[in-house]
């Protein structure tokens, strides 16, 4: 038995060592989504949940083989819109899902949102995205030159929200009114 970590290099290595680990951590996990199974579980957790009790402990590819979907690779966005922004980029389609951090069709909404944060969070998106479809939290799908675009407007109203220059942001009014008020949440008294 090894006393101090070495990382595993060869295939049978990873499997005798990092595959019982991943197994422990989504036994846990299974575990945790029966606990919290009185809560607001969708249908996609609640299928997970009964393949896991049906199958025992599984990685996450073995889930997404059981379930027959495609894994897809997550990233949680820190610098954000609102609160709990996932982006999630299926790789072999170079396919982005951006929830509520671009919508077409209509303005962006400002309710729940950081919009002196948004445009840094879109710019960092853009500078490691894919060449592909984006696909917003509202509207119908979109390019990277869309999203671009949506964050430059964002930046304006960023800009105006610090220096208060409000007059052609490029919002209509009520949308301005609720950025402007979200702008000053955020900056706090003066």
């Amino acid at each position: 038995m090894r006393t101090t970590f070495t990382p595993p290099e060869t295939p049978s290595e990873i499997r005798e060592e990092l595959a019982p680990r991943l197994r422990w951590t989504i036994t846990r996990l299974a575990r945790r989504l029966r606990q919290e199974a009185g809560t607001d579980l969708g249908p996609s957790q609640v299928a997970a949940l009964a393949t896991i009790e049906r199958h025992g402990p599984l990685s996450p590819s073995e889930l997404a083989d059981a379930e027959r979907i495609k894994r897809v690779a997550e990233r949680i966005v820190t610098a954000r819109k609102g609160g709990n922004d996932v982006v999630a980029v299926v790789s072999d389609a170079a396919v982005t899902f951006m929830g509520d951090l671009v919508e077409e069709g209509a303005p962006p909404a400002f309710e729940d949102a950081y919009p002196l944060e948004w445009p840094i969070t879109l710019d960092t998106l853009i500078a490691g995205a894919p060449d592909g479809p984006v696909v917003p939290g509202h509207g119908a799908v979109v390019d990277w030159d869309f999203v671009r675009e949506q964050r430059d407007l964002l930046a304006r109203v960023a800009h105006a929200g610090r220096t208060g220059a409000w007059h052609d942001v490029g919002l209509p009014d009520e949308y301005a009114r609720i950025a402007r008020e979200r702008c000053l949440l955020q900056l706090g008294p003066r």
